[in-house]
């Protein structure tokens, strides 16, 4: 008992119970209770004051954070135009009633492929090209249009950089002007549809067309494409890269606006995907190596030239239904006096087994010559007596068979020392 406690006992038995006492001991109780109470509040409020402290600094450093990390990606998006999700890859691909797909007219974009990012523009035809820029249906220079798919694109590169980019900046001093109609995702049924539009319907007027036939051509004839009743490509699955923007899931919206506009959000992103992704995406690796050449080499589109049974799954027919697109696109050149000249290379499939003498030479050769068009064999280039990692490595993308900037040099060179020892008729060999 403490001290309060024996003074109120001391005095209700000395006192024997009177008023006084009693009142005394009231008022001893009544101190006591109001001192533990102070006391205990006290306590609680020095609690309560250091956690609000804590929780304020807390949200003054969580605020700060997030207004550093909004503020420099913010700065990464004006000093740095290949920051922006959203710009890559969605608003430059567009839909064609007539042949499939293409690329959206007077356009400035940024592209995305694996981890490149790289500039797009197009002309006022939906073509590839150094600017945005009106080009005259007539011409009085000679003209060369390009056809292929996403290798003639030129897709993981700028325009200069690519070999489409280098002829056209090489000829013109000669006074021949280069258009580039390739578009990724495209093959002889495209290449007839889109060919016969710009020059019978358009008005273009060309006076060589050179079709760049790519490996992975004879899979999207066989099983990509098809011709319909109405002389329209069809195509017999949807593909995502050139699906309607406004379909895309919220989801992703919110996935992209995160990623935009921070810059922790960005870098987790990435690193994720460097961590914990097994496989690779096209042209996702750093540098080239074993698992680049491993996502990049065995793939079943390019192995048709070197594998007996998957020539038999689809190349067949691929290879039947190519050459009558490209007779169909043959006869489209011949109504309007246009020479035609083909063109065929390797994927590092071809390299990596040294498919110099490939079914795809051999193929192409023979029509070519049938049909008394140009031929040009890029294969001995990068098919040769060196080693064939090598080649791949320093010529490709890591992870993809879309070549780099070297390997658009040396298949530019290439396709000008095999053209004038070929076709010396032709000023596309200037």
């Amino acid at each position: 008992m403490n001290g309060s406690g024996h003074r109120m006992q001391d005095c209700l038995v000395a006192a024997g119970g009177n008023i006084h006492c009693s009142k005394r001991l009231e008022s001893a109780a009544t101190w006591c209770h109001r001192r533990v109470s102070a006391t205990r509040y006290g306590l609680y409020y020095r609690l309560i004051n250091v956690n609000n402290v804590a929780v304020k600094r807390l949200m003054v450093v969580c605020l700060a954070t997030v207004a550093a990390d909004v503020s420099l990606a913010q700065l990464g998006k004006t000093l740095w135009e290949f920051w922006d999700v959203r710009k890559a890859e969605t608003n430059y691909g567009v839909r064609s009633d007539l042949y499939h797909h293409d690329l959206a007219k007077n356009t400035t974009a940024i592209g995305a492929w694996g981890l490149r990012r790289y500039p797009i523009k197009t002309n006022s035809l939906g073509f590839i090209d150094r600017t945005v820029r009106q080009v005259p249906l007539q011409s009085k220079r000679y003209r060369v249009l390009l056809l292929g798919d996403s290798f003639t694109e030129g897709i993981g590169v700028a325009f200069e950089n690519s070999f489409a980019g280098i002829l056209h900046d090489g000829l013109r001093k000669h006074g021949v002007e280069v258009l580039n109609a390739a578009v990724a995702s495209y093959s002889p049924a495209i290449y007839y549809r889109k060919a016969k539009y710009l020059i019978e319907d358009v008005g273009l007027h060309v006076d060589e067309v050179i079709v760049f036939i790519d490996i992975s051509d004879i899979d999207d004839e066989a099983t990509v494409y098809d011709i319909d009743e109405h002389d329209r490509v069809i195509g017999l699955h949807d593909r995502p890269e050139i699906s309607e923007e406004a379909n895309a899931h919220w989801t992703q919206g919110l996935d992209d606006a995160l990623k935009n506009n921070s810059v922790l959000v960005k870098f987790s992103d990435t690193l994720s995907h460097r961590l914990f992704d097994p496989d690779p995406d096209y042209g996702a690796c750093r540098a080239a190596g074993e698992k680049a050449l491993a996502a990049m080499t065995n793939l079943e589109r390019s192995l048709w030239t070197v594998n007996d049974t998957v020539f038999e799954k689809y190349a067949t027919r691929g290879l039947q239904k190519a050459e009558q697109n490209m007779e169909r696109l043959l006869r489209v050149l011949e109504r309007s006096g246009i020479t035609l000249t083909i063109a065929v290379y390797p994927w590092p499939d071809q390299i990596l087994y040294k498919d110099v003498d490939s079914k795809q030479v051999r193929f192409w050769k023979g029509w070519a010559a049938k049909n008394s068009v140009g031929f040009l064999n890029l294969f001995p280039y990068f098919v040769n007596g060196d080693n064939p990692k090598e080649i791949i490595g320093n010529y490709f993308i890591p992870c993809d068979m879309h070549l780099n900037e070297a390997g658009h040099r040396l298949f530019a060179k290439a396709f000008f020392q095999e053209c004038r020892a070929r076709l010396s008729h032709s000023r596309a060999c200037s």
